[in-house]
């Protein structure tokens, strides 16, 4: 199970690296290096993982200048492989403007993306699906709007205070369901849910620690009982090495350790006979 579960969250990383990010503008794009959290000039990063339904591998290529190109993901689903190949395009200025994503050699998806002359991401369109982001004059997203074809489907409003605190406030326009997170901080991050009938049904807090991991996530109910807690460990490597949860119901621990060996640049080596990490440098 602690196998699975590591495999799963280097994919869940390399779709995450997709999303927008409001304050990348200009020379301040971060590129896929510094976001998968890896040093030196890395060229590709082969993935291998072994299990009772075969050999699955996940590729992940990068150019240059440390933006991704490539992902190609090789596993069995009911003993039948298939083959999950992402592409990325970047203008000149390293702004991420195409995706598109084919499943055993079919496209599938495609995700457009254009920006405004500050940088900004101002629109992404992946099929019927379409977000629109409006800023203000300090480039920050004051509103994101979701549709599908010409339907409004959710809207996410956007407030800024003086002290660097900001407010989302998210509605679903066709269930009713609202959500608001307020962040103190860049690490400090509050969520409450409400239902279609307007009742609070679930409160969440996230901290994060300087270097924007999050260390500690507690859900509680709408009476703000703890219904359960995690707390995350990572080392001078910026990787987790301890996960541990708490569930109040079970009144029960789940404790998972990753381990690792690093290669002389700083990136880890997995150490685990059925998980291998082979990367190659520029």
């Amino acid at each position: 199970m602690q196998k699975v579960i590591i495999f799963s969250l280097l994919i869940i990383l390399a779709f995450t690296a997709c999303r927008h990010n409001n304050s990348n503008y200009l020379q301040l794009i971060e590129n896929d290096w510094k976001k998968d959290n890896l040093k030196g000039r890395v060229k590709k990063i082969v993935n291998s993982y072994s299990d009772q339904n075969g050999l699955s591998t996940k590729l992940v290529e990068y150019n240059e200048k440390g933006f991704k190109v490539r992902e190609v993901d090789s596993f069995f689903v009911s003993g039948i492989k298939k083959v999950d190949v992402i592409t990325y395009q970047y203008d000149t200025i390293n702004d991420l403007t195409l995706i598109k994503r084919y499943v055993n050699g079919k496209q599938e998806q495609m995700w457009q993306k254009k920006y405004d002359q500050a940088g900004n991401l101002i629109e992404t369109t992946v099929g019927v699906y379409r977000t629109i982001y409006t800023y203000d004059r300090k480039n920050r997203v004051l509103e994101e709007l979701n549709y599908t074809d010409t339907a409004l489907m959710a809207r996410t409003r956007y407030e800024y205070v003086s002290n660097g605190g900001k407010k989302s406030i998210y509605f679903d326009q066709p269930t009713g369901i609202k959500r608001i997170e307020t962040y103190d901080d860049d690490t400090m991050r509050t969520e409450k849910i409400w239902d279609q009938g307007g009742d609070l049904r679930k409160i969440r807090l996230h901290k994060k620690d300087t270097a924007g991991h999050i260390i500690y996530a507690e859900e509680k109910d709408p009476d703000n009982k703890l219904l359960g807690y995690s707390r995350n460990y990572y080392n001078q490597y910026n990787d987790m090495v301890m996960m541990v949860n708490f569930d109040v119901k079970k009144n029960a621990f789940d404790t998972l350790v990753m381990k690792y060996t690093y290669d002389k640049t700083g990136n880890f080596i997995p150490a685990d006979s059925t998980w291998k990490r082979e990367i190659t440098y520029w």
